[in-house]
């Protein structure tokens, strides 16, 4: 074999093996994503399902307490209490401490063009839930989406904001927190 053969089959490899590492690299980085983005969409469809039906359950209420009662903390609290459980049962993994909720509140007693506003902060406490905002000011928008009852007054709101924080593996990645999955439901009041 020549001298100038062997040179060119080392080179050959030598790009060859370059190649390789560079397309390895790439489809890791496809199968990361696609692996963070199959958790997070999973996360996401059960705290989907888990706010729709704490905010009913909030809606409906009244049936199960004093129809004049307002919403307190006591309420919430059962609220939650039963959703962390659905959480915890559908999801294995889960942990309380990695969860946070908000649960609101909209009525309009005296002016129906100016709600007043019932916050119920985060059950859970921790360093990482302060991220876990409602993703809008329901007050901002709530005369909008409030109709006007028989009686003259506006139906009140409600709204569930239900979050959940995940490891960031493709955020760390790229630079980016995409570890808080958030699921918002409003529902209008009787």
């Amino acid at each position: 074999m020549s001298e100038q053969t062997f040179i060119t089959k080392c080179t050959t490899r030598g790009v060859f093996t370059i190649e390789l590492a560079i397309i390895a690299l790439f489809m890791s980085v496809i199968i990361l994503f696609t692996a963070d983005m199959v958790i997070k969409q999973s996360i996401q469809g059960m705290l989907d399902r888990m706010s729709y039906s704490a905010v009913s359950v909030l809606k409906e209420r009244t049936q199960l307490y004093n129809k004049d009662e307002e919403m307190d903390r006591k309420q919430v609290e059962e609220i939650d209490k039963i959703v962390q459980t659905s959480l915890a049962r559908t999801m294995p993994q889960f942990r309380p401490s990695l969860y946070s909720s908000y649960y609101q509140q909209i009525k309009f007693e005296g002016n129906p063009e100016s709600p007043s506003i019932d916050v119920i902060p985060p059950i859970t406490e921790g360093s990482k839930n302060s991220a876990c905002k409602p993703p809008n000011q329901l007050k901002n928008i709530a005369v909008k989406l409030s109709p006007i009852t028989n009686e003259g007054d506006r139906a009140p709101l409600f709204q569930v904001t239900l979050c959940y924080h995940t490891d960031n593996w493709f955020g760390q990645l790229v630079g980016e927190d995409y570890s808080w999955i958030r699921s918002n439901s409003i529902m209008l009041g009787r």
